[in-house]
């Protein structure tokens, strides 16, 4: 029902939705949420991929926590397996979009939060990137 829930938590799980399913999605969580409600969000953080791309080679092996399959040769074809893990990730969030996405479903106060040990995997915690909004 409306205003139903007092918090809502998602942990690498939004990257799973194309762009018009995650509209959605954000604007169940807004409808679903109680009024000053906050919303807890981790994602995988895009700019680690990015930045390894232009880097030195050591800087880039350094840069790459995945086990990626090895007959990946190219940096490019590296860096599509880390974004979207063989199609299973749908989409990529830096700061601005997904603040945008946030602010069309509803939310406000939007911003960056650190790791939260009482929420967050740790094995995520260097991968990630952790959002918290209100309703």
């Amino acid at each position: 029902p409306n205003s139903s829930i007092g918090f809502i938590y998602t942990e690498h799980v939004l990257e799973h939705f194309y762009r018009d399913e995650l509209k959605y999605i954000l604007k169940e969580c807004y409808r679903v949420l109680q009024k000053e409600s906050k919303f807890s969000i981790a994602v995988p953080k895009v700019h680690m991929a990015l930045k390894a791309y232009t880097s030195t080679d050591e800087e880039f092996q350094n840069a790459v926590s995945y086990d990626y399959p090895k007959e990946l040769k190219s940096r490019l074809d590296i860096i599509n397996f880390m974004l979207y893990l063989q199609g299973h990730h749908k989409n990529a969030f830096d700061e601005e979009n997904l603040k945008i996405a946030l602010e069309e479903a509803g939310f406000r106060d939007i911003g960056i939060r650190d790791f939260d040990s009482s929420l967050d995997s740790e094995d995520r915690k260097y991968d990630s990137m952790y959002f918290e909004c209100k309703k």
